[in-house]
């Protein structure tokens, strides 16, 4: 989705409630959503909703799939995981969405240069730890990158951050989104 689309999109959103959450402002987009700051019940939550080109591109029953990898982190927590607070589709808009905490945070690419060495060891080991969390569970995040990966302010906390390209591992034959063996990033992924 280009900056243009995703515009056209929020707009389109405004001020509506997408699986009871109320949409209150945009925090901004990527390629295949758009995050909004939202609103359900005094609770207050990042919600991600899916561009519906996208969703039918690729075939609904195949972006349900990966919300409900992320929807199956309801109720479990690590320190240095984003929480998942619901997601599903939308009995009303039949937007897919799924919503998480939100955060105030930079992300890691962000703060890069600003970071005292000292404190390198206990970030790579909060990513270890998160990344064991989610092995732990059979999943595998597959994007860790400085841009997934917020830090607080004084260096010494990381969350990491979208969920959306989680696989189960070993499950070969499960189709992904944009139909490509690989996915993530790149320069950011190991030469296997």
């Amino acid at each position: 989705m280009d900056s243009a689309q995703a515009k056209l999109f929020a707009e389109s959103l405004e001020k509506a409630v997408v699986g009871g959450w109320t949409v209150e402002g945009v925090y901004g987009s990527g390629k295949s959503a758009v995050v909004f700051r939202a609103s359900k019940g005094g609770v207050h939550g990042a919600l991600k909703v899916f561009h519906p080109e996208l969703v039918e591109r690729y075939g609904r029953h195949v972006q349900l799939e990966r919300v409900q990898r992320e929807t199956n982190l309801v109720g479990a927590h690590h320190p240095n995981l984003v929480r998942i607070l619901g997601g599903g589709a939308c009995a009303n808009t039949g937007h897919l969405f799924v919503v998480m905490e939100p955060l105030a945070e930079k992300n890691l690419q962000q703060a890069l240069q600003e970071i005292p060495p000292e404190n390198i060891a206990s970030i790579a080991a909060q990513l270890a730890s998160a990344a064991r969390f989610l092995e732990d569970r059979g999943l595998a995040h597959r994007d860790i990158k400085p841009e997934n990966i917020a830090i607080s302010a004084d260096f010494s906390k990381v969350t990491l951050l979208d969920l959306g390209v989680l696989k189960p591992i070993g499950l070969s034959n499960l189709t992904d989104v944009d139909q490509r063996a690989f996915i993530g990033t790149l320069r950011y992924s190991s030469p296997e």
